[in-house]
């Protein structure tokens, strides 16, 4: 079961389409068969199928992680690791960075019950499979969290559950490593953007860095995106949330060819640039 677990996730990592093509990709590649734990042999499609039909991955997945977070914090790894200088410069602040995404892995609807349709970004439409939602630490690419629902779940309805489970459960092995206290900072994409959850996230010191939607408090602050746009340098925006004590911060900066391309954050974060 651990090595089907494994290579389910490399699956997914590699946007491997089909279960044949996950054999074939085992086969041809000597590297990945180690990492899946395949030493003498890889197993027939068939395999594959009855392990992942009758779910027998979550139990193995579940030990996988928390077993790798316990040799974290025992071992203290990140000491010994070659971390991004920005990461580590959050990390020294006191926050622990984590991504939170979601994939789509495709998967027969007659043959998998909890396959519903949802959309897939790779194909760019709507196929039948299940959503992998999969929180990485960037320092390391280490797992820190993990949920899997039917195809047609939506990320906004895991991310609250699994930023709460991360803060209370898997912080502390992390914390171990570093041999500090840490707070959690959520690094996430356009699709968990949602004011309330900003506004709750700051209630429960979660911290999170996330792009700026388009228009986003128009009614709030009309001539907004006037200023947004205007001028050429680095500039930090206060926003005020009215009947709440939570205070946003917009950054913008620049990129591309002669940094003429605009960027936007939105982040409660105030002491990291």
């Amino acid at each position: 079961p651990v090595q089907m677990t494994i290579s389910y996730m490399l699956s997914s990592l590699f946007n491997v389409e089909s279960q044949p093509d996950l054999v074939s990709l085992l086969n041809e590649n000597e590297e990945l068969r180690k990492i899946s734990g395949f030493k003498n042999y890889i197993p027939v499609q068939s395999t594959f199928s009855r392990a992942f039909n009758n779910d027998l991955f979550h139990d193995p997945l579940d030990l996988l992680i928390n077993n790798i977070q316990r040799l974290i914090g025992l071992k203290q790894v990140h000491k010994y690791s070659d971390i991004n200088p920005t990461i580590m410069n959050a990390i020294s602040k006191g926050y622990f960075p984590t991504s939170i995404d979601g994939s789509l892995i495709s998967l027969s609807e007659k043959k998998f019950t909890y396959s519903t349709r949802g959309y897939s970004g790779s194909k760019k439409k709507s196929v039948p499979g299940a959503k992998l939602f999969l929180s990485i630490e960037p320092g390391t690419s280490f797992p820190v969290n993990y949920d899997i629902s039917t195809g047609k779940t939506h990320e906004s309805s895991v991310v609250d559950p699994l930023a709460k489970e991360i803060k209370e459960k898997n912080l502390k092995n992390f914390e171990k490593s570093f041999d500090k206290d840490l707070k959690l900072l959520i690094l996430s994409d356009k699709g968990f953007y949602k004011q309330k959850r900003f506004i709750q996230w700051n209630e429960e010191q979660i911290s999170f860095i996330i792009p700026l939607k388009r228009n986003s408090f128009k009614k709030l602050y009309p001539n907004l995106r006037d200023e947004l746009n205007s001028g050429n340098e680095n500039k930090d925006w206060r926003i005020d949330i009215p009947n709440s004590t939570t205070n946003l911060r917009i950054i913008r900066g620049f990129t591309g060819r002669n940094n003429k391309k605009k960027w936007f954050l939105l982040t409660n974060v105030w002491d990291l640039s």
